[in-house]
């Protein structure tokens, strides 16, 4: 009887330890890739451009409005892969904005989103003038319309024109589990030529 009992609060005793060292290596494993998994979904199709669509410049997974904003395989220098989002302001006829947008589905309400894109910027002479802002929303659908959740505008009149990509961004808290993440270039207002591309580049998804 003594026997068995003791080999019973061995059981117990073992199966403690295997619980708290599988614990302290789930713990662990979490700390190291910051609770990666967490993070892991949804994420954007074709961040980078990379796959064409139909036409080929287009990109898949992004819908395009507007005029002159193409997805580009021979425009320099690219950030990652072999192409580019690119907006030829020299080329718009009107007043309009252009853009891309996808939609992303899975977020969970009241998570903090961020969306961000690298983008450069072409410089123009003195008599020329470069396209008026970028903007990037975050949107969501409210009885069939689309509603700003956050928006950052970003105006290119005295952006950096140095040949380097610069990453520009939007945040906000989701309030539903479906959201828009929305890219729009409105082109110049002044009576001087348009002029200037503006590129982009690695566009992604955050969540927290």
């Amino acid at each position: 009887m003594i026997m068995a009992q003791s080999f019973i609060s061995w059981v117990g005793k073992w199966r403690s330890s295997v619980l708290k060292t599988i614990a302290l290596y789930t713990a662990a494993i979490c700390v190291a890739f910051s609770c990666s998994w967490v993070q892991a979904a949804p994420e954007l199709i074709n961040g980078s451009f990379e796959e064409g669509g139909t036409p080929s410049d287009t990109a898949v997974g992004w819908t395009r409005w507007g005029e002159w904003i193409n997805r580009e395989t021979d425009w320099k220098p690219v950030r990652t892969g072999q192409a580019v989002l690119g907006y030829h302001h020299w080329q718009i006829p009107s007043e309009a904005d252009s853009g891309v947008w996808q939609e992303v589905k899975g977020v969970k309400v009241g998570q903090k989103v961020k969306f961000s894109i690298f983008m450069m910027v072409d410089s123009v002479s003195g008599n020329q003038a470069r396209a008026e802002y970028v903007e990037l929303r975050l949107e969501y659908s409210k009885n069939g319309w689309q509603e700003n959740l956050a928006q950052k505008r970003v105006l290119l009149k005295d952006f950096p024109t140095d040949e380097a990509w610069h990453a520009i961004e939007v945040e906000g808290v989701a309030s539903t589990e479906k959201l828009r993440v929305v890219l729009s270039i409105t082109p110049s207002l002044d009576e001087i030529p348009r002029a200037g591309a503006v590129k982009f580049d690695d566009a992604k998804l955050e969540l927290n």
